[in-house]
């Protein structure tokens, strides 16, 4: 960025820096605290604009929308207003309780708050990426730094522009494939069970999928993008596979080849995007890349849920995830909430019995808990099997073993020492827990859940 503003003119770009020193320290004299409160103070305000027109349907002003004030609105809206409406309810509400939780409306407003000041740090230098202009590394920056900065950046040249093909643009050198070899090229976003086995880290969930290999007379050449931590588990004619890449945002391991076949990646090395949606930017960025790479017409298929997919044919047998019951109308009395059916009111069950946890656990993973020996994995980073299961999978555990028990509002207390808080706990995964008298603090990261300490009576946690 700094060699493009060079480009434009020395002298126009140190006004124009020097201008944004003084905008945001009137002294000239801009800390790394000061720079950090400016970040914080513009995602703030982003998170306020976003917030803003889910919670302008919070007709009782409790930080929720329920069902009844969603009905409501509903019968004031029509054309686009309830297009924008409904649109907004399919995003903001994760758990399909038909209710926008306070929960969930973070949830939402942080993951888009993320986004925007990614796209923001690489458009400009402003608050803490302002820093980079902190020459002597004392955490302060002035004038002559900058100045400083502007004349060996002028001195390096211009921006190299590269006129590499766009196969090498990858990252990553794919081995070539043989002959007669069928490529195929699989994108998903994440599985439909949880592995017992973490390859990012215990503190990030990783779900798990089966791709089996149907039988041919050709070898086949698998790459497989997926957006997040994922166990992939090779069945079938896996005798067929001739090579297997897996690209992953954050970990990938794979179950049922020997090492020497498989090749893996991040996707900050390997630059092939998960695109589980075919027709869409990613799909075509995806198949150009792995056809000019390899110099191949590659088969394409790509699923947002993998769980039993068949290669080279991509055919999913993934089952359905089961709807969440619905209905019209919730009403709240006290700890109980009740629902409108066709015949009635019905009493909800409370989110954190065991058997509802269950229900929550399939709705997000239908198949439920996949367990394979972290030794059969690989992985270029470590496979290690979870001390504590990943989100309801972990608090099923937890209630199992006595750790965990369920107050009379939902609130889960922990009762004794537990290893960890269960990775994943963001979202529509979010809970509430206390941590009683006498009991450590789990290690760990509650994610977006709340932590009441009955010790100190002090809140730990996001949420807080």
């Amino acid at each position: 960025m700094l060699r493009q503003l060079v480009s434009r003119g020395t002298e126009r770009a140190e006004e124009q820096l020097i201008n944004q020193l003084f905008s945001m320290a009137p002294t000239g004299v801009l800390t790394r605290e000061m720079a950090e409160t400016i970040d914080q103070r513009q995602s703030a305000s982003n998170r306020i604009s976003v917030m803003a027109p889910v919670l302008q349907n919070d007709l009782d002003g409790d930080a929720e929308v329920s069902q009844l004030e969603i009905n409501r609105v509903r019968a004031v809206m029509s054309g686009k207003k309830r297009s924008h409406f409904e649109k907004m309810l399919l995003k903001v509400d994760t758990n399909k309780d038909g209710i926008l939780s306070a929960a969930e409306i973070g949830a939402m407003a942080d993951e888009t708050v993320a986004k925007q000041q990614a796209n923001r740090k690489r458009r400009s230098l402003q608050g803490a990426s302002f820093m980079v202009f902190d020459s002597n590394d004392d955490g302060v920056v002035v004038v002559d730094e900058i100045l400083q900065t502007l004349r060996r950046v002028a001195e390096e040249g211009a921006p190299v522009r590269s006129n590499a093909g766009i196969g090498q643009s990858t990252g990553c050198n794919l081995p070539p494939p043989s002959q007669k070899a069928e490529v195929v090229f699989l994108g998903g976003y994440e599985g439909t069970a949880v592995s017992n086995v973490a390859v990012a880290g215990l503190d990030r969930e990783t779900s798990f999928a089966t791709l089996d290999i149907e039988r041919g007379e050709n070898p086949v050449y698998i790459v497989v993008s997926v957006h997040d931590a994922m166990v992939l588990r090779i069945t079938g004619a896996t005798e067929r596979v001739e090579r297997f890449v897996g690209v992953s945002r954050s970990g990938i391991g794979v179950v049922g080849l020997p090492r020497d076949r498989v090749e893996l990646a991040t996707l900050k090395e390997c630059r092939i995007p998960p695109a589980h949606n075919l027709d869409s930017s990613n799909g075509i960025k995806a198949r150009a890349l792995l056809t000019a790479n390899l110099d191949r017409e590659v088969q394409m298929a790509g699923h947002y849920d993998l769980g039993w997919v068949k290669l080279p044919s991509g055919r999913s047998d993934t089952s359905a995830k089961p709807r969440q019951a619905s209905g019209s109308l919730v009403i709240h009395k006290g700890n109980r909430r009740f629902r409108m059916t066709d015949d009635g009111f019905e009493e909800m069950v409370a989110s954190n019995t065991p058997s509802a946890l269950q229900s929550d656990l399939r709705r997000y993973y239908p198949d439920g808990v996949a367990t394979v020996d972290p030794e059969s994995v690989v992985t270029d980073g470590k496979a290690e099997a979870y001390d504590v299961l990943p989100q309801q999978a972990g608090l099923i555990q937890l209630m199992e073993s006595g750790a965990l028990s369920v107050l009379s509002d939902g609130t889960f207390s922990i009762d004794k020492p537990i290893a960890r808080f269960p990775a994943g706990l963001n979202g529509g995964h979010s809970v509430r827990f206390v941590l009683r008298r006498g009991v450590p603090m789990p290690a760990g990261n509650p994610g977006h859940s709340r932590v009441l300490i009955e010790e100190t009576g002090a809140c730990a946690g996001s949420r807080c």
